[in-house]
């Protein structure tokens, strides 16, 4: 029996089409798996700004309600700092 060529050909025709998709199926899992991750890592980010936006808007309160009771400043102090040492001037240095 003889060996037909074209045979032959369309076996490793075959071959390489497999191997090509193999490694494309192998490349598209792999990116998939990225894309994956980031989407957890871009959820968690969201409810980190989500935190950050009420912690700021709860210290902002907390400023105001400061104004009008006293009482809450030693609580600030701890919290945010002294409410008021923005406003204050550096004193100037001496010169001789």
């Amino acid at each position: 029996m003889r060996s037909d060529g074209t045979g032959r050909i369309l076996n490793w025709v075959l071959l390489i089409s497999t191997l090509a998709l193999l490694v494309c199926v192998f490349k598209y899992y792999n990116k998939s798996k990225t894309v994956r991750q980031y989407q957890v890592l871009i959820g968690q980010f969201s409810g980190l700004q989500n935190n950050e936006q009420l912690i700021r808007s709860l210290v902002a309160e907390s400023l105001e309600y400061a104004k009008t009771n006293p009482s809450i400043n030693p609580v600030l102090e701890t919290i945010v700092g002294k409410p008021g040492a923005a406003a204050k001037p550096a004193a100037a240095p001496a010169t001789r």
